[in-house]
């Protein structure tokens, strides 16, 4: 049975004061003035199970499988609702579509599923389920008809396994100066992907003091890197590591890819 829309007040012509008019006012009122906006709208759908994947790390070749279910706010049966999944915001890349057969009035679908391959060039992208989508239905409100999902497709995550550390502990301003940290490779997907041609900075400020680069780093294992930047001025300075920089490689975590150290170097005497 389809729920009525709040009544909202329409305006009536201005009348006056007296007691006839106040009658006709009241007669007004209750024969159109308040009329419903919205009498043929139809019943809402809303997710019971959001948006999910079958692999919340794929690697960067691995296809997922995306599921939903729905529930129904009628209290009659709604038949052949159909269904689509979009990437990235855009409606005509449609990955996954089908039509629900029938949902019980006040109930809720099986998990739907569907396979999907992973998006060419991986990295990471938004896939939205959308039941509905050309509204054939009326419903009250179309929000409760999508549900999103972030995937990022990479094999690996990197980040900056052992802290940065300064030798000589007490660098002085005519001491070189030696950033030691060391890189782990993750191996999130399950593939065993070796990271090659790892690339890593040392910064104060925007200023790069050294660089270079990590020809590999296999799956679950760190290698150490020590880096030799020049001697520095008295004061506190910051030195930043950064690895990967640019995030020129896939991977799935890109915030754990940055470290500091700060040291105080004396006056010379």
């Amino acid at each position: 049975m389809l729920q009525s829309a709040p009544l909202t007040k329409a305006p009536c012509p201005m009348r006056s004061l007296s007691s006839l008019s106040s009658m006709l006012l009241v007669l007004s009122l209750l024969t159109g003035c308040y009329t419903n906006p919205h009498p043929t709208d139809g019943p809402v759908l809303q997710y019971a199970t959001q948006l999910t994947s079958s692999d919340l790390t794929p690697g960067l070749n691995d296809g997922v499988t995306l599921s939903f279910s729905i529930q129904s706010l009628a209290e009659s049966a709604i038949n052949n609702v159909p269904w689509i999944i979009f990437l990235d915001g855009d409606l005509n890349a449609v990955v996954a579509s089908g039509t629900i057969g029938s949902i019980p009035g006040g109930g809720i679908t099986p998990l739907i599923s569907s396979a999907v391959p992973a998006p060419a060039g991986g990295g990471t992208h938004i896939y939205t389920a959308d039941i509905d989508p050309s509204n054939l239905l009326l419903q009250r409100d179309t929000a409760s008809n999508f549900s999103s999902l972030t995937l990022t497709f990479a094999d690996f995550d990197l980040s900056i396994d052992v802290p940065p550390s300064l030798t000589p502990a007490n660098p002085t301003t005519t001491t070189p100066i030696t950033v030691s940290f060391s890189i782990l490779n993750t191996d999130t997907s399950g593939n065993g992907t070796t990271a090659v041609n790892v690339g890593y900075q040392v910064l104060e400020g925007l200023t790069i003091l050294a660089s270079g680069t990590v020809t590999s780093i296999a799956a679950n294992a760190s290698v150490g890197v020590d880096a030799v930047i020049p001697a520095a001025t008295a004061g506190l300075h910051e030195y930043t590591v950064v690895i990967n920089p640019g995030d020129v490689i896939l991977e799935q975590d890109y915030t754990n890819d940055s470290m500091s150290v700060d040291v105080t170097i004396p006056v010379a005497n």
